[in-house]
């Protein structure tokens, strides 16, 4: 909130130095400097809310996932519970890939964004074998499901840690 402000009065103070210096013939890029800072904070501000967004919502979807997925491991659920459960979580994560392929996040969160993207796309794949492997049986396709989801996971907590460590890093 103070830093909003902060660069509210910024805003305010450069907007009329600049007509002042505009008057009186002078060039104003001041104005145009604090402009750039506070577009520049508004977008990482809005890269922070989107990636926490789709990170929470991608969380939701696999709790769901994995609910129908451990009760399948109990024998509670047949394959064809499972593979439908799996292609419509397959489905949710398509959807928040091209979200996200649509979002143009600031530099900073960029390899964030990136690293996501690559867990997710690990994870449709290890979908993708994985219902492969409860239509057909083959061992060989559930392994492949199990590297691509070990793979996804190691590019969701890269992406965590670089969160975390950039808005460690970043004024508040």
């Amino acid at each position: 909130m103070k830093k909003n402000l902060i660069y509210i009065l910024l805003f305010s103070l450069s907007l009329e130095l600049s007509f002042i210096a505009q008057d009186s013939g002078m060039d104003f890029g001041f104005y145009q400097n604090v402009s750039g800072i506070v577009e520049d904070n508004d977008l990482i501000e809005n890269s922070k809310q989107f990636f926490q967004s789709v990170d929470n919502e991608v969380k939701l979807y696999f709790n769901e996932f994995y609910q129908t997925f451990s009760e399948w491991k109990q024998g509670k659920n047949n394959n064809e519970t499972l593979i439908q459960k799996t292609n419509d979580y397959t489905l949710t994560l398509e959807n928040i890939s091209k979200k996200m392929e649509n979002f143009s996040p600031s530099k900073e969160y960029s390899p964030i964004f990136q690293s996501y993207l690559k867990s997710i796309k690990s994870e449709i794949d290890s979908n993708n074998h994985f219902v492969k492997y409860l239509e057909t049986g083959n061992i060989t396709e559930n392994k492949i499901s199990e590297d691509l989801f070990s793979k996804a996971a190691e590019y969701e907590n890269q992406a965590i840690g670089t969160f975390n460590r950039i808005n460690s890093e970043l004024p508040n």
